[in-house]
């Protein structure tokens, strides 16, 4: 989180810019509008966990499309995978299976009396990628 930041009149720190992985008006993409859409639908709005799960999806539809019964193939299918998620563009890292996924940095801004979040930036995965584990 960033050192700048605001107190709140309960005493609270609430910090001006964040960064988050996931905000529902954040990503620009046909995958995240289908998402947000259907859920719309549903009078339902995406929250941290959903585009993950909404991920794990395509990889288990991508894995069998791959191999319905050949696990080593579905396996080799998704490493090193690029495809476009709710967040935007993602990649499976092959050496390690880590996700590589954009992160946005947002600001917090007081409208009324609720917060809603101000997008500043999208941060590309290569920027947000975590460090490369050691071995398989």
């Amino acid at each position: 989180m960033c050192p700048a930041s605001n107190a709140h009149p309960c005493g609270l720190n609430i910090p001006q810019n964040l960064a988050g992985n996931q905000l529902p008006n954040a990503p620009k993409n046909k995958v995240n509008d289908f998402l947000v859409k259907s859920m719309r639908k549903r009078n339902q709005v995406p929250d941290l966990f959903t585009p993950d799960g909404f991920v794990a999806g395509q990889m288990i539809a991508h894995a069998l499309t791959a191999s319905p019964s050949n696990v080593d193939r579905m396996i080799s299918s998704l490493e090193g995978w690029s495809f476009t998620g709710p967040k935007g563009q993602q990649t499976i890292r092959a050496s390690d299976h880590a996700m590589l996924q954009p992160m946005f940095q947002v600001k917090l801004v007081q409208n009324g009396g609720k917060y809603q979040t101000v997008v500043l930036k999208r941060l590309r995965a290569k920027y947000t990628a975590p460090p490369e584990a050691n071995g398989k």
